[in-house]
């Protein structure tokens, strides 16, 4: 009697002497009249229980990833037509079903990675809780399956999250040589691709993890396809060779042998396309490439890409923009129409693809659309440059990290610039406001979108949503939250778009009467051969666009070396030059010349005059480095300072002067907390003008409150020294309308790791921007109604000028309703005067801390000046000594807020 072959190949792999997957395929023919449900069943199970095996290790079946998924995925299907009545099988089939999700980590599934995490909670939540083991290796499998869901909605904060992750997965299961050499290759992937988020060299990493690769023994599962991408990164390596200037013979071997790896074909579909797509990289040499032949070769390698890529994928999104790249770079040098049209289709392909704002490439799909668009002579382009904006609005939303929004937002500002200018060439004012203010201050909206999240949850109908995000914030370490979440709560709040839009300009006017402004005041600089522009939004009339030719700060111009000169204002005087000594009053006279005299004299007279008797009021959103002018203090002609004609505030962007707007007024009280020049124990120079300033305001106004640091005398408050753990209690536990005032140093770190700003505060403790918007966003609204950030530099944009991130504006985000702070290094002595002077007004006639800090400043023009009694004897002495005191000791307080 003979026996069924394909039997036999199934009896033999479950004996120990056949090979498994022969007998996968061998049993799927078997079937109908060859064997009974019942039996087929038992025999899956048999050979699941075979690849799989009861007591595996979760390191070596995570080790395996993907690579049987497929066949047990088959096996599976059998078996639960019938399946068995054994204990053992719901753990197996956990296992098994584990190992067909964890393939979505790979590619190497047909389920998408956020639809395989949805059906792994499913299987978590019937596993019980009575196996430590299992709740381990689902727990492990969760992190990584949300590392690649969080990869794919672009993430930037994964990388570090998958270096975390492979530490914990080698803590699960110490000694554990599994383990470890997994958690070893997890965390080398993710370093090459921090790097060069990061911006940095990444071919050190690249080589560390081939050698890790190299390693591997022959057998190992996951050997062959990492080798397979391994294949990949030699050309991406010659890529970034090109990149940091390789020599002209390097260039053409990197290209040579880049071309002959992509003729080969010997990998899958997805490995070929990423070697033609390298190859085509090499062949545009970043945009740079002149011959016409080198960047057709650069063509044909991305239509290749294209061929090879499945659709649809993220990969064939990339390799889309890639030959749309090519095709655009092909007609700059060829002037052809057809590239631009295939171009146009390929992007159009691309954008449908994507789907919005939400997917990663949007922004970069949108921008070459947009360019192909303009020179196609289509009047829409516009709309797709807002369209692009919105997509980077998504990433940094996205994002739960500072170093991860910035990297999501660093090209943000420039992108919104040039939309913005295109949209005033076009005269289309309305457009340009919403360009301008897409690409400000992305990361403080993100920083301020997620306060009351569970509120707007549950009004959104979404309590589920609600409970998770409240669980996850509950101890506020944004690192805790599951990746995936924040879109998960973005996507729920934003069904109509809206969250990712700018403000309207209807918007912007209720937000300016609301805040008693006249006008909010776009500063946009010159660039080549455009000229600037002062784009204005008035509380009432017509949109302004002035052409403001002067507004250049380029390298090389008068604006570039006074700011420069200005920035080092703090250094000992041996490193200044001597001709920069009067760099303030050159930039003041530069200022009125570049944009205030403009704006004065051609629009100041168009509006109407303030009902209420106050002068005209301009809030100012200064881009690029034009946020470091004191535009206050541009002077004209015959001397006279622009706060002379009106009174000025600055914005972060018109979406956070719409949150000021919405914020419940307070009006300040004479209470609040003062710190004057706490002891740094040796860190920094001791502030003795400063001490006494904060001592007289303290003494003068805010009696009630508390007084922290020195006294006036140099001794200890005995309230406290003015250390960072007594400011964030004050912080946590303030009542509405109290004042903050800060009599210290404030320090810009960017030579750290990480770019910081950061109070310094008593035996050299510290609290930085950051903290102080995680600290107060994470209760409910404090209603502080002042900070007075009397230190340097408070003023000054850690991430970027257009993100406007500093440590004033960490406040305002935090929720403060006004906040003053410095544009550079106040000198000490003559700054504390202003001070005293602003407090005055604000307790006496000024309730409004604009309005004050404008009488403050007029008061220091005033030539018959006269000091209030109420002045502090010690505090008048001084002010004698520096009476003729310049314009640096009072234009570099800016106002921003209520």
């Amino acid at each position: 009697m003979s026996i069924d072959p394909d039997r036999y190949l199934v009896y033999a792999a479950i004996a120990g002497e056949g090979d498994w997957n022969l007998a996968v395929e061998a049993l799927h023919r078997l079937g109908g009249d060859a064997g009974d449900t019942g039996m087929r069943a038992r025999l899956a199970v048999k050979l699941m229980a075979l690849q799989l095996g009861q007591g595996l290790d979760p390191a070596t079946m995570l080790a395996r990833g993907g690579a049987q998924a497929a066949q047990l995925e088959r096996l599976l299907v059998i078996a639960d037509q019938d399946p068995p009545r054994d204990p053992g099988w719901p753990r197996l089939r956990i296992m098994a079903r584990l190992n067909i999700l964890m393939a979505a980590v790979s590619g190497d599934s047909h389920l998408p990675p956020a639809q395989a995490l949805a059906e792994l909670e499913e299987l978590a939540a019937s596993a019980g809780a009575d196996d430590p083991m299992m709740a381990k290796l689902l727990d492990v499998a969760r992190q990584m399956l949300s590392a690649s869901v969080s990869f794919e909605e672009g993430d930037a904060s994964m990388p570090n999250r998958l270096v975390e992750n492979a530490q914990a997965f080698r803590d699960f299961l110490p000694g554990n040589s599994e383990a470890a050499l997994l958690a070893d290759l997890i965390a080398g992937a993710a370093e090459v691709q921090r790097i060069q988020q990061s911006g940095g060299d990444p071919v050190p990493a690249i080589q560390r993890f081939q050698a890790m690769v190299a390693q591997l023994p022959p057998e190992h599962p996951i050997r062959k396809g990492l080798q397979e991408s391994m294949a990949a990164m030699d050309p991406l390596k010659a890529m970034l060779d090109d990149a940091r200037g390789a020599t002209p013979q390097s260039t053409e071997a990197n290209f040579a042998a880049a071309e002959e790896l992509a003729a080969r074909t010997d990998a899958e579909p997805s490995i070929r396309a990423l070697r033609h797509a390298t190859a085509g990289g090499l062949a545009l040499r970043g945009w740079e490439e002149t011959d016409v032949d080198r960047v057709g070769a650069g063509v044909e390698h991305y239509r290749m890409a294209v061929e090879l890529s499945p659709n649809p994928t993220g990969e064939r999104i990339a390799h889309l923009g890639g030959y749309a790249m090519a095709l655009i770079r092909r007609n700059e040098l060829t002037n052809s129409v057809s590239d631009l049209d295939i171009a146009h289709e390929t992007l159009t392909e691309a954008r449908a693809l994507a789907g919005g704002p939400r997917h990663p490439q949007w922004s970069h799909i949108n921008d070459m659309f947009t360019r192909i668009q303009r020179r196609l002579g289509d009047t829409a382009a516009g709309q797709g440059a807002l369209d692009s904006l919105r997509g980077t609005a998504w990433q940094v939303l996205l994002q739960d990290g500072v170093s991860a929004a910035k990297s999501a937002a660093s090209d943000a500002a420039e992108f919104a610039a040039n939309a913005a200018r295109m949209c005033l060439q076009e005269g289309k004012v309305s457009d340009a406001v919403q360009s301008l203010d897409g690409g400000r201050g992305l990361m403080l909206f993100a920083a301020t979108e997620f306060r009351d999240v569970t509120g707007r949850l549950q009004e959104a109908g979404r309590p589920d949503l609600a409970e998770r995000w409240s669980a996850a914030t509950a101890e506020g370490a944004p690192e805790l939250m599951p990746a995936g979440l924040r879109g998960e709560v973005l996507r729920a709040l934003d069904q109509d778009a809206r969250v990712l839009d700018p403000p309207s300009v209807a918007e912007i006017r209720y937000a300016l009467h609301d805040l008693d402004a006249d006008a909010l005041v776009y500063l946009l600089q010159a660039a080549g051969s455009q000229p600037g522009w002062a784009v204005v939004v008035p509380a009432q009339g017509a949109l302004t666009a002035l052409s403001l030719a002067n507004l250049q700060v380029g390298p090389n111009t008068d604006a570039e070396r006074y700011l420069t000169s200005l920035a080092t204002r703090d250094l000992k005087p041996e490193a200044r030059e001597p001709e920069d000594s009067d760099s303030v009053d050159k930039l003041c006279d530069w200022a009125w010349r570049a944009a205030m005299g403009p704006i004065i004299e051609q629009f100041l007279p168009t509006l109407p005059a303030p009902e209420n008797g106050r002068p005209h009021r301009l809030v100012l959103v200064p881009m690029g480095q034009l946020a470091l002018v004191p535009w206050q203090a541009a002077r004209s002609r015959d001397g006279r300072y622009a706060l002379e004609f009106a009174a000025f505030s600055q914005a972060a962007s018109a979406r956070m002067l719409c949150r000021s707007a919405d914020a419940e007024p307070v009006r300040t009280l004479p209470v609040g907390l003062v710190v004057g020049d706490p002891d740094t124990a040796g860190e920094a120079a001791p502030l003795p003008a400063a001490r006494l300033e904060a001592f007289a305001v303290h003494q003068t106004f805010y009696r009630a409150g508390r007084y922290v640091g020195r006294r006036a005398d140099g001794k200890p408050s005995p309230a406290g020294a003015g250390t960072a753990q007594e400011v964030r209690d004050w912080l946590a536990a303030t009542r509405p309308g109290a004042v903050l005032h800060l009599a210290c140093h404030g320090v810009i770190d960017s030579v750290a790791q990480e770019a910081t700003s950061y109070l310094m505060l008593a035996d050299n403790s510290r609290v930085t921007a950051q903290e102080i918007i995680e600290l107060m966003g994470r209760g409910p609204d404090s209603g502080i109604g002042l900070a007075v950030l009397a230190a340097c530099r408070t003023g000054r944009s850690i991430h970027g000028y257009d993100e406007a991130y500093s440590l004033g504006t960490a406040f305002l985000a935090g929720g403060v309703r006004s906040v003053l702070s410095t544009l550079w290094a106040v000198p000490d002595e003559e700054t504390s005067v202003l001070m005293f002077m602003f407090h005055h007004y604000l307790r006496t006639d000024s309730p409004a801390p604009w309005e004050a800090l404008h009488k403050a400043q007029l008061w220091m023009l005033d030539p018959g000046r006269q000091l209030p009694e109420s002045m502090p004897g010690p505090l008048r002495k001084r002010y004698d000594a520096v009476r003729a005191a310049g314009v640096e000791a009072w234009a570099g307080f800016v106002h921003w807020g209520k």
